[in-house]
């Protein structure tokens, strides 16, 4: 066994105990605690590389933790394996006078598991980040206020490393919320945004993936810019499919609705209650033919617009047909 307790001052600390039997061939543990203190670490870095970095401040708390036990075989190869990983960043901040940008009250927090299994190969069944900040201020005049991430992975199989075996279906999700965003110039705000995002694909053994699925919603609330348009809300929502990552056989659906949206200019007031826009293709991105299966806007008592058609080699040759079903501008200036 061995105890490895290592100490670079006041500002890093690096924790490690090891033990095996039989040269880990019976069995092995390895536990490590690796933490930095990042304002300590900020007094100690060489003032170029920080110039380097254009870093005038840097701040926060490290602390990463993972702990391993398993076996080996008589080559000493790894048999069986299992590991788990603890990420801990709080407090952090970083601020840049030269690339104009100060980040406040950053945290990452989650962790994740790793099983190995040299019959069977590699599996993560749970993978967890959180991430928030308190503030982000950049290009001398955008400002984007507190804001959480939390992002999941699973893996419901084995994924092979010898190219034989089962497929693998992989999940990966991301929920985002944030409390705005806000544009000095030009001036434009953002109350709120969320989005809410899920993504399947399955992975095969020689290394293809297959099946790709992507399926979200994103919404933005109370938009307002330049003194002149607001929205109450634009909410969309989308779907992406892929059948391999050749993507010759992919389709995109996209549904938006726009509640409220008005523009003011002088004595021009316009001012609808709601607008829609839905678009549905299927393509082939390896050689630029598209099929637009419908495109679709719709505002209520003013228009309903349709398209279809079919576009090849990126747009060189096309087809569209269309059908404006109203038109009445009497609502605009209601």
């Amino acid at each position: 066994s061995v105890d490895l307790d290592l100490r670079g001052g006041d500002w890093t600390t690096w924790l490690v105990k090891a033990q095996a039997r039989e040269f880990g061939i019976e069995d092995f543990k390895v536990d490590q605690t690796l933490n930095l203190n990042v304002n300590k670490l900020q007094a100690i870095l060489p003032k170029e590389m920080l110039k380097k970095l254009q870093l005038a401040e840097i701040g926060g708390s490290v602390k990463i933790h993972t702990a391993a036990e398993g076996k080996l075989d008589t080559a000493y190869r790894p048999l069986q394996a299992t590991a788990k990983t603890d990420i801990d960043l709080s407090g952090i901040t970083a601020r840049s006078d030269s690339l104009a940008f100060d980040v406040k009250g950053a945290s990452v927090k989650g962790g994740f598991s790793t099983l190995f299994d040299a019959a069977n190969g590699v599996k993560i069944p749970a993978l967890q980040l959180d991430a928030a900040f308190q503030s982000v201020q950049a290009l001398k005049g955008l400002e984007i206020g507190p804001t959480s991430i939390r992002s999941t992975l699973s893996m419901d199989k084995f994924y092979s490393l010898t190219g034989k075996g089962d497929t693998a279906p992989v999940a990966y999700r991301v929920a985002l919320q944030s409390g705005g965003i806000r544009s000095g110039e030009p001036a434009a705000a953002i109350a709120k945004v969320s989005l809410d995002g899920n993504l399947r694909a399955d992975f095969l053994p020689s290394g293809d993936v297959r099946n790709i699925n992507l399926k979200g919603e994103l919404v933005a609330g109370k938009l307002e810019g330049l003194s002149r348009f607001a929205v109450e809300k634009i909410k969309t929502v989308f779907a992406v499919n892929a059948s391999d990552r050749t993507l010759t056989r992919t389709s995109v659906d996209i549904k938006t609705s726009v509640l409220s949206p008005s523009f003011k200019d002088g004595d021009m007031n316009i001012s609808l209650k709601e607008a829609a826009l839905e678009a549905n293709t299927r393509q082939n991105l390896r050689n630029g033919n598209i099929d637009i299966k419908q495109i679709r806007l719709t505002i209520p008592s003013v228009m309903n617009f349709e398209a279809q058609g079919h576009l090849e080699n990126w747009g060189k040759t096309f087809s569209v047909q269309s059908k404006l079903d109203k038109l009445s501008f009497a609502e605009l200036w209601k």
